[in-house]
């Protein structure tokens, strides 16, 4: 597995020398295998949360939340656990477990 090197400056992300082009400034990335996971500010969008590949290519978008209606369901926090679990928080009180090869959400859990 190659190391992927990226860095995240006032908002805007590189990958492996690798400008990327997102629709939203980044607010936070991680590093899982080999993707990055990058947040994005969620002030105009509900899928805000985007997995990078290698060269900084967009290898998944996450998918829109099935609950809720059309109310807005944007991500607000994006965490990988101590355990290596991929963990997306949205501002309706879900937790999503992720799945990093696919972003399919693998579990979901009401927290408010």
């Amino acid at each position: 597995m190659k190391k992927i090197e990226w860095s995240l400056e006032q908002g805007k992300m590189q990958v492996n020398g690798n400008h990327v082009s997102l629709p939203n400034i980044v607010i936070k990335a991680v590093e899982i295998n080999d993707l990055v996971l990058v947040l994005l500010d969620h002030s105009s969008m509900d899928r805000n949360i985007f997995a990078l590949n290698q060269e900084g290519k967009i290898a998944w978008q996450i998918e829109a939340p099935s609950y809720g209606g059309n109310e807005p369901k944007p991500f607000t926090e994006l965490a990988i656990t101590s355990t290596g679990k991929v963990q997306a928080f949205n501002w309706n009180g879900f937790l999503h477990e992720l799945d990093p090869t696919t972003g399919k959400t693998v579990s979901l859990k009401f927290t408010k």
